[in-house]
């Protein structure tokens, strides 16, 4: 029981026992004088004693009773006023959740559908938080490096076994510094992949701010560039090849050039001196 419901107790044994004692202690000493200054005999006096003692029952038996009436009305009061008080906040909690439950619907669809977005994007991409921690990847990510995102959850860079030591002390600075000062970074990098190769890449950071401003994290994508520069090596290694090629043709058609120059000049004088020389002329 606590402290308020003692009070309340208390206060309704009093509002019934202070009246009733008042109305008897005045009763017995008004009564009591009364019949004594009547001056009736032994008998009379006994006799109006009794009466005395049953008009004193019922009286009080009826105010008793008013009291408690009185007492109980209220109660009723209060506990009709509590029931409507509690019917209207469980009123109001059956709003507040069916509100916090679309919220949260609203929350997991808006989530699951970024994460699908995400997870559609053919380039790996991470995202850490303000400690430069992995809060996750993308499928794409976990294909190039064969690794699951639960299983890089909660670590930094520096715990990625699959990239070379120096090279995660790099990522580790850049990535620091780029969350303190919401900066982002984009360069070249040669990172190995899971298939053993070393791929070229187009590495890009950038660190973000939470709602008050301070630093909030971190995401990054990595864009394989191999196919493109591969293909880039061919178109230079066709070009060289066409231009030796076309060197070399430039020096046929001179030598070729040259030949026919001389021929005619050869052949600028006498038919007869055309063919001197020839066998049998």
């Amino acid at each position: 029981m606590t402290a308020g419901n003692r009070d309340s107790n208390a206060n309704a044994i009093l509002r019934v026992v202070v009246p009733y004692a008042v109305f008897a202690s005045l009763w017995i000493l008004l009564s009591d004088r009364l019949l004594a200054g009547l001056g009736f005999d032994a008998a009379a006096f006994v006799l109006f004693s009794i009466f005395k003692g049953c008009a004193f029952v019922l009286v009080t038996s009826v105010l008793l009773a008013c009291l408690v009436y009185r007492d109980v009305k209220g109660r009723c009061r209060v506990d009709e006023e509590l029931r409507r008080l509690h019917e209207e906040l469980q009123h109001h909690a059956v709003e507040l959740r069916e509100r916090v439950e679309a919220r949260t619907r609203e929350v997991v669809e808006t989530t699951s559908f970024l994460n699908a977005l995400v997870d559609h994007i053919s380039s790996p991409i991470f995202y850490k938080d303000a400690n430069a921690r992995f809060r996750g990847c993308n499928s794409a990510y976990e294909k190039a490096f064969a690794i699951s995102r639960n299983a890089i959850i909660g670590k930094t860079v520096l715990d990625l076994d699959y990239l070379p030591m120096a090279d995660r002390e790099v990522y580790q600075a850049e990535d620091t510094d780029m969350i303190a000062n919401g900066r982002t970074l984009n360069r070249e990098a040669v990172i190995p992949f899971a298939d053993g190769r070393e791929h070229q890449t187009l590495y890009s950071v950038s660190g973000f701010r939470a709602p008050d401003g301070s630093p909030g994290g971190l995401v990054g994508i990595i864009v394989d560039v191999t196919p493109l520069k591969e293909t880039e090596a061919a178109l230079r290694d066709a070009k060289h090849a066409a231009e030796s090629a076309d060197r070399l043709k430039s020096a046929f058609l001179a030598t070729m050039s040259h030949e026919l120059r001389t021929l005619s000049t050869r052949s600028s004088g006498s038919p007869a001196s055309s063919f001197r020389g020839w066998p049998g002329l």
